[in-house]
């Protein structure tokens, strides 16, 4: 899935894990919010020095590892960072950031156990500089969100990203954009748990706020009329389906241009749907053209950010 970030292009707006590597990924709200007592203690006691550097060129380096897909070398310098911040006694958001980006290498090494366990003390140092529901929280929740639903953990996920939408809701009212996003990501969890109508509900609620918001042409609505396509599906409405599944493809292409990787999500969700109907041909051949997208897309493109 791709970054859930505020709407700035229809790629932003391929939400959720789901997609090439998605999640959204995470994001945070344009509301940042006032910096607690916490982080200005921290800023003014903070003193450059040989170590603080030495820390800051691990975690650049392990960010820049982990950007290249050069997992095992990010695992290295990411955990040289939180070595180095411990030592320092450094226990703020550098080392949560630190132990996300180890999270993130240690979990694409397949060693998910140890990853969720990493994300899950990061975001507790944030949670307790920040609070539970500081506006700046999004962005870590959705890191977690991610890890939990690329494992198919699906409960796990639904509560963080309920968490979110809580945060975008009290913060920038019902009808924001960002609300939009937060929905249309619940209603993808609802479809992998078969909540087919509360997913509906979702989807729906969040496409009458983009599309208000944005307008029925802006390419910004396309990963809703997917979601929304994908609860037509499984409703037993294919037809309806492939209404939306085409406008969104058309959308996108237009947009962004037809190699664009957010063009390659819509077209292996809408393989998807055409295998599901009896057009395995017509699916393979989208399939593979996303496929030849995405081998042709730097990894930064497609990757959940740090």
């Amino acid at each position: 899935m791709y970054h859930l970030k505020p709407i700035r292009s229809a790629a932003a707006w391929l939400v959720i894990p789901l997609t090439v590597v998605g999640f959204d990924a995470p994001a945070q709200s344009k509301v940042r919010g006032p910096v607690s007592p916490a982080e200005q203690k921290g800023a003014a006691e903070e003193k450059p020095s040989a170590s603080t550097e030495r820390f800051q060129q691990f975690l650049a380096s392990g960010k820049a590892a982990l950007t290249r897909g050069h997992n095992e070398e990010a695992e290295v310098s990411f955990r040289s960072a939180v070595s180095e911040a411990e030592s320092l006694r450094i226990d703020d958001e550098r080392l949560s950031g630190a132990l996300f980006g180890l999270a993130y290498a240690v979990h694409f090494q397949g060693k998910h156990a140890e990853g969720e366990r990493l994300a899950k003390r990061a975001l507790s140092i944030d949670e307790r500089l920040l609070g539970t529901d500081h506006p700046r929280m999004l962005a870590r929740l959705a890191k977690l969100a991610w890890l939990e639903f690329d494992q198919g953990k699906c409960v796990d996920a639904e509560l963080l990203y309920r968490r979110m939408l809580s945060i975008r809701e009290k913060a920038l009212g019902p009808d924001h954009p960002d609300v939009a996003q937060s929905l249309n990501n619940l209603a993808a969890i609802f479809i992998k748990q078969r909540k087919y109508a509360e997913a509906e509900q979702f989807a729906k609620r969040s496409l009458a706020i983009v599309e208000k918001a944005l307008g029925p042409e802006h390419p910004g609505i396309a990963a809703n009329l997917t979601t929304l396509a994908e609860v037509e599906l499984a409703r037993g409405r294919p037809r309806e389906a492939e209404i939306l599944f085409n406008r969104s493809l058309s959308l996108t292409e237009k947009s962004l241009g037809p190699e664009n990787p957010a063009v390659a999500v819509v077209l292996m969700k809408y393989a998807d749907f055409l295998r599901k109907t009896d057009r395995s041909a017509q699916g393979a051949a989208l399939e593979a053209r996303a496929r030849a997208i995405m081998a042709r897309t730097p990894r930064k493109d497609v990757g959940p950010p740090i």
